[in-house]
């Protein structure tokens, strides 16, 4: 037995589910050993970064490591050195699997120092602009190129981050694209004929970027049209209060629920089944808005609930929803946007056909089918027995 750890996943996380959260419970059903750390975003309220290692599908209690930072120069100077100091000492790895560049480059470093066989860069969100600081934007990039050049392999969402990561030194064949997927178990039954009449849904972090503002804005004209249209908004953030003033002046009243927060993903998805037409007005920003690069989970969890979608031509995934078609792509528009809205709604035809492309389209969405293919790409042995026995970090 090799007092070895065949798979690490290193992520930062704020409390919510992230790929690296979905990577670890299909690694935890397939029975594989593996270790997850958590590292906390300086401004989460995750209090320390955390260790949990698991083993034949069952994980021993998180362990701490260090605590969280309140600025971003020290949270990040604290995450590298956890990272060295834990796996300096600790088990060598056989695949280190680190979300976004820091944490790939320091697997690059264990490599270099005999700690680790092989890294994974895993990709999940790109920006040219990732600060306004053009020395923090540098650097960013500058580990970003390091992380392209030398991992083994580089985990992309879809075709326009595989060719950003290109022009920063990634080679063609060791990119690996592993889309986000969906919990497909979670989703409630799915109503052949649709869920409620004019029950319009829209999930998301409450930020300025996603657009929610554009939805409350169009909304009288698509009560206008569809007097029974009631707009559903799931989720919480720092722009929520901007939101439900925006609404009341509008005079949206009963048109318009706000639900919050919901702290169970799973309850969101069982639920979504039971509206008519799911939405994502991202707002367009000169492919500087994160959205643009990635391939955002809101639009797959309505096509895999069968909710045709109406969707702001920001991501890649607007291309596909408006080919096969799954739904409609519009322009960041208001009276565009309330067109689409009304179109799906009023249209049993196109929506049939929408609903049953999206139903089709999301049999390839399941994580399991995702991160296997993800992980034979790097080689990894789902029947070797790689325990470490007896240490702890």
């Amino acid at each position: 037995m090799t007092r070895r750890v065949p798979v690490v996943v290193v992520t930062h996380a704020a409390g919510e589910m992230t790929p690296a959260h979905h990577l670890a419970r299909f690694l935890d059903r397939r029975g594989q050993a593996f270790w997850l750390v958590s590292l906390p975003f300086h401004f989460s309220a995750l209090p320390f970064a955390l260790c949990e290692r698991h083993q034949r599908g069952s994980a021993e209690p998180a362990q701490a490591l260090a605590p969280r930072r309140g600025s971003l120069p020290l949270q990040l100077a604290s995450d590298l050195l956890v990272l060295l100091k834990l796996f300096l000492l600790g088990p060598r790895v056989g695949l280190w699997v680190g979300l976004d560049n820091l944490n790939a480059f320091a697997g690059l470093v264990l490599k270099r120092l005999g700690r680790v066989d092989k890294v994974a860069y895993y990709v999940i969100d790109h920006t040219p602009r990732r600060f306004e600081n053009r020395l923090l934007n540098w650097l960013y990039a500058a580990v970003d190129r390091a992380c392209c050049r030398h991992a083994d392999h580089v985990w992309v969402l879809g075709q326009r981050m595989e060719d950003a990561k290109a022009e920063r030194g990634a080679s063609r064949e060791r990119l690996v694209r592993v889309p986000i997927g969906v919990s497909l178990g979670q989703l409630g039954p799915i109503p052949p004929q649709g869920g409620r009449p004019g029950a319009l849904v829209v999930v998301s972090h409450l930020a300025k970027s996603k657009g929610i503002q554009l939805l409350l804005e169009a909304m009288p004209l698509v009560r206008a049209a569809v007097p029974e249209a009631i707009l559903t908004v799931i989720g919480g953030g720092p722009y929520e209060q901007d939101l439900r003033r925006l609404a009341a002046s509008l005079g949206l009243g009963g048109a318009v629920e706000f639900k919050g927060f919901v702290a169970e993903h799973a309850q969101v998805l069982a639920s979504l089944p039971g509206y008519r037409v799911g939405l994502a007005p991202y707002l367009a920003d000169g492919g500087a808005n994160y959205s643009y690069w990635a391939d955002p989970a809101k639009p797959k969890e309505y096509l895999a609930a069968g909710l045709p979608v109406v969707i702001t031509r920001v991501p890649e995934i607007s291309e596909r929803i408006a080919a096969e078609p799954m739904g409609l792509a519009v322009d960041y528009d208001k009276e565009a946007l309330a067109a689409a809205c009304i179109r799906l709604l009023s249209d049993q035809q196109l929506w049939g056909r929408c609903h049953a492309n999206a139903l089709g389209f999301a049999k390839g969405l399941d994580w399991d089918g995702i991160f296997d293919r993800a992980l034979k790409a790097c080689g990894l042995d789902a029947d070797e027995d790689w325990e470490v026995p007896g240490w702890r970090p």
